[in-house]
C-alpha cells in the first residue's frame, strides 16, 4: 500500500511539470510538424526556391529542371536559417553557400543540405515529411522529388 501511494504522490507531482513541458516546446524549423502541407503542385511551375516554409517549418522548395524538392533550410554547420541569395542559399552566420538544389558550394560548412521525403495527396497537394531526411546519395529516389508538370 505505501507502494502505490508513493507512485501516486509522483504521478501528481510530475503531471503538471509534464503538462508545462509540453506546453512550452517551441514550433519552428527545430521542431517542425510531420508532414506539411505545401499547397498545389501548380504553385511551383516556375523554376525558383520558394522560402515561405524556412522559418516556420525548416525547409524550402526548389523547382530546377522540371522537378520540385525540399532542400533544409537549416545550416548543417552552425544550424542557422538559410536566406535564399541570387541562384543559391547562405548562411547569414557563418557564410557558407549552397546551391539551391541543396550541394554545399564553399565556406565553413562540410556537408550538402538534407532534403526531405515528398509526395501528393489526393488534392494534388506537395506534402513534405521533415521526419524523412534524405542525405545527397538518395536524392535520385522516387520519392526525394516530384515532376512538375510544365
Amino acid at each position: 500500500m505505501r507502494t502505490m501511494h508513493l507512485c501516486r504522490t509522483i504521478m501528481v507531482a510530475l503531471i503538471p511539470m509534464l503538462t508545462t513541458a509540453c506546453a512550452t516546446i517551441p514550433s519552428g524549423p527545430a521542431n517542425p510538424p510531420m508532414r506539411v502541407d505545401a499547397g498545389p503542385l501548380r504553385s511551383y511551375a516556375l523554376d525558383g526556391t520558394y522560402d515561405s516554409f524556412a522559418g516556420s517549418h525548416g525547409f524550402m522548395l526548389v523547382t530546377f529542371g522540371g522537378r520540385l524538392a525540399a532542400v533544409s533550410a537549416t545550416c548543417p554547420h552552425d544550424r542557422s536559417t538559410l536566406r535564399k541569395a541570387g541562384d543559391g542559399l547562405v548562411c547569414p552566420k557563418d557564410g557558407s553557400t549552397f546551391e539551391s538544389s541543396g550541394n554545399r558550394r564553399d565556406g565553413p560548412a562540410k556537408e550538402p543540405l538534407l532534403r526531405y521525403v515528398m509526395s501528393l495527396d489526393s488534392r494534388g497537394h506537395v506534402i513534405v515529411d521533415t521526419t524523412r531526411p534524405l542525405i545527397q546519395g538518395l536524392w535520385g529516389r522516387t520519392d526525394a522529388y516530384l515532376v512538375v508538370p510544365r
